[in-house]
C-alpha cells in the first residue's frame, strides 16, 4: 500500500505532524511505502 501525506500550505514534510505520521507508518507498516511531497506555499504552484 502507498501512503501519501499531503501537508498544508505554510507547512512542509519536516512538520511535527508529518514526522509523527511518518513514524507511525514506518513503525507499523514496514512493507508499505510512505511519501510526503514538498509542495509550494502558493496554490497555483502546488497544483
Amino acid at each position: 500500500m502507498l501512503f501519501i501525506y499531503i501537508h498544508g500550505f505554510n507547512s512542509s514534510p519536516e512538520s511535527l505532524k508529518a514526522q509523527c505520521f511518518s513514524k507511525l507508518i514506518t513503525d507499523n507498516y514496514q512493507h508499505d511505502e510512505f511519501i510526503t511531497p514538498t509542495l509550494s506555499d502558493f496554490p497555483e504552484k502546488a497544483i
